[in-house]
C-alpha cells in the first residue's frame, strides 16, 4: 500500500467518524420531522448530482491523465449543476432552507472536480483530508444553529462544502487554469466524454444513488418522521461497507482473479461478523445516541442488502479493472429496475417495511447476477449464511456476540472459507496496513 493510499485509509475513517457525530447531532439536537424532511430534499439533489456530476471522479480522472480536453467537460457538468439548482430555487422559493440546500448541486460539480485532480495526481490522502475539513465544520454549525431547525441544518452542509472547495481549489491553483481552459461548449469533446462517463457512474454509482431513491420514494408516499427514521438506519448501517469499499480498490488495481476471490471471502468475512456485532448492541447502542428512532429491527433488516454488496462489489470492481463494463452494466440495471418498480408498488402501502424489502430482493438479484463467477452454490450458501445470522443477531440480542464463534466454523463446514483461506485473509490484512 502505498503511503498516499495509508493516508487516505487514515483520513477516510476520521471522516466516517464525524459523519457519525454528526448523524448524533442531527438525531439528538433536530426533530425526527425536521430531518425527514430534510432528507427528503437532500435525496433528491443526490439524484440530480447523478447528471450533474457525471464521471467524476471515476471517468474524469483517466480522462484528465490521458491530457485530453477538461474545459468542454467541465464547462457542461457546471451548466447542468447551475441549471438544476436554478429549477429547485425557484420552485421552492418560498422556503428559505431548500433554497440554501439547493446550493449544494454546483457545490459537488465543483468538488467533484477538485477530487478529479487530485486523484488524477495519486493524491488520495490529501483529497480524503479535505472530506475531513468540510465533515468537522458542517459538525461545528450544524451543532451551533441548531435551534435554527432547517435552515441551520442546510448552512451547515452548504458551508461545509464552501470551504472544502476553497481549500481545495487553493491547493490546486496551479493545475486550474489547465482544467477550465477552452471552457465552453464543445460538441466534439463531449460526445467522446459522456458516452463512457455515463457508463462509468452507472457501474459505479446506481446501486449507491438506490439508496436515496428509497429515501425519495418513501417520502413521496409517507410520512416525514418514516423517512428519518430509513435514514438514520441506512446510515448506520452504512458502517458495513467501509471494508468492501477499501477491499474493492485493492481488487481495482490488481486484475488476477486471485485477488478478487481473496478479496471477496474477506469482505464477507468481516462484513458479517461486524453486522452481528452491530445488531447485537443495536438496543443499548439506540437507547444512548438515538433515544428518539426505533430502528432496532430497521438496522437488522437493513444489514442482509448490505452484506450482499460486501460480495458482488469486488466482482463490478474486477470488471472495471479489466477494462469491461459492460460485464456488470446490464445486470445493475436489473438490480436497479426491480428497486425502483418495487419501491413505488410497496411504499404507498407498507411504507418503510416495503422499501425494505425491495432493497433486500434488488441487493440478491444484484449478488446472483453480477457474483456468478464465484458459483451458485456458494452464493446460495452466502444467503442462507446472512439470513440464519441476522435472524438469530435479532433475537438473541447482546447474547449474538457470541454467533461468531459458531459461524465461522459453519463457514468452513460450508466450504465459503477454508483454513488456508482463513491463513490467507491475515496475510493479505497484514499487507494492507503496511506502505512503502
Amino acid at each position: 500500500m502505498s503511503r498516499q493510499s495509508a493516508y487516505a485509509a487514515v483520513w477516510m475513517l476520521l471522516s466516517k467518524g464525524l459523519t457519525y457525530l454528526l448523524l448524533l447531532v442531527i438525531a439528538n439536537k433536530y426533530s425526527v420531522a425536521d430531518y425527514g424532511k430534510f432528507s427528503f430534499i437532500f435525496s433528491l439533489l443526490v439524484l440530480l448530482s447523478f447528471f450533474s456530476a457525471l464521471g467524476m471522479p471515476y471517468y474524469l480522472v483517466p480522462w484528465i491523465q490521458s491530457k485530453k480536453k477538461t474545459g468542454p467537460v467541465v464547462f457542461i457538468l457546471v451548466a447542468l449543476s447551475i441549471l438544476f439548482s436554478a429549477l429547485i430555487i425557484t420552485s421552492a422559493w418560498k422556503t428559505d432552507w431548500i433554497v440554501v440546500l439547493a446550493l449544494l448541486l454546483p457545490l459537488w460539480t465543483l468538488n467533484g472536480l477538485g477530487s478529479s485532480l487530485l486523484w488524477a495526481q495519486s493524491k488520495y490522502g490529501i483529497d480524503r483530508f479535505f472530506c475531513v475539513v468540510d465533515g468537522a465544520v458542517t459538525l461545528a454549525i450544524a451543532f451551533a444553529a441548531s435551534a435554527q431547525g432547517l435552515m441551520g441544518l442546510a448552512s451547515a452542509y452548504v458551508l461545509g462544502y464552501i470551504v472544502q472547495v476553497a481549500v481545495s481549489f487553493l491547493y490546486l491553483r496551479k493545475h486550474l487554469q489547465d482544467a477550465f481552459r477552452d471552457f465552453r461548449f464543445h460538441v466534439p469533446t463531449l460526445s467522446r466524454y459522456l458516452t463512457p462517463a455515463l457508463v462509468t457512474s452507472l457501474v459505479y454509482l446506481s446501486l449507491g444513488v438506490l439508496n436515496w431513491l428509497d429515501t425519495f420514494v418513501l417520502g413521496l408516499f409517507r410520512a416525514s418522521e418514516e423517512v428519518a427514521y430509513y435514514t438514520v438506519a441506512s446510515q448506520i448501517c452504512s458502517l458495513l461497507v467501509l471494508i468492501p469499499t477499501a477491499l474493492s480498490f485493492v481488487v481495482l488495481t490488481r486484475k488476477d482473479e486471485k485477488t478478487l476471490f481473496t478479496a471477496s471471502k474477506l469482505s464477507f468475512l468481516i462484513s458479517l461478523n461486524l453486522a452481528i456485532i452491530l445488531i447485537a448492541v443495536r438496543e443499548p447502542l439506540l437507547a444512548v445516541f438515538f433515544p428518539k428512532y426505533p430502528i432496532g429491527l430497521f438496522i437488522g433488516l437493513l444489514s442482509t442488502g448490505m452484506l450482499f454488496f460486501s460480495v458482488y462489489i469486488m466482482h463490478i470492481s474486477h470488471a472495471m479493472s479489466i477494462m469491461k463494463p459492460h460485464m456488470v452494466l446490464p445486470k445493475i440495471i436489473t438490480a436497479c429496475t426491480i428497486n425502483i418498480v418495487l419501491d413505488f408498488i410497496l411504499a404507498p402501502t407498507f411504507g418503510i417495511y416495503g422499501v425494505i424489502v425491495s432493497t433486500f430482493i434488488a441487493q440478491l438479484v444484484a449478488l446472483l447476477l453480477i457474483g456468478h463467477a464465484q458459483g451458485y452454490d456458494k452464493l446460495i450458501s452466502v444467503v442462507f449464511i446472512v439470513v440464519i445470522s441476522v435472524g438469530l443477531a435479532l433475537f438473541l440480542k447482546l447474547y449474538a456476540l457470541l454467533l461468531p464463534f459458531f459461524i465461522i466454523p459453519l463457514m468452513v463446514v460450508m466450504k465459503l472459507i477454508s483454513p488456508e483461506d482463513l491463513r490467507r485473509i491475515v496475510r493479505v490484512a497484514a499487507q494492507s496496513i503496511k506502505y512503502k
